[in-house]
């Protein structure tokens, strides 16, 4: 149990993607967001990881507002998703 464990957390270091995207949460916090917000956040970067890349890229002054940007678009999609939603049959009933 004990190696499997180590040989999993030696896999997870090796992996340049878990390596971005624990530097990516670092810098959420770091830039002061909520623990909402850095949730919201992870739902992006797991749908588009890209976007971790952009925002390592970016200078420091321009990170935040890059965030606040990203969220603001993601609320706007799912607000425009919602509404052409069509509705099923248990939700007319």
């Amino acid at each position: 149990m004990e190696r499997e464990a180590a040989i999993q957390e030696k896999m997870l270091n090796e992996d340049p993607q878990q390596k971005l995207r624990e530097k990516a949460t670092v810098e959420l916090r770091r830039l002061g967001f909520t623990g909402s917000e850095q949730v919201k956040a992870a739902s992006v970067f797991v749908k588009m990881p890209e976007q971790i890349s952009m925002l390592l890229t970016l200078d420091k002054t321009l990170r935040r507002e890059f965030i606040l940007n990203m969220l603001s678009d993601e609320e706007r999609r799912k607000r425009a998703e919602g509404g052409t939603r069509k509705m099923s049959v248990t939700e007319v009933s």
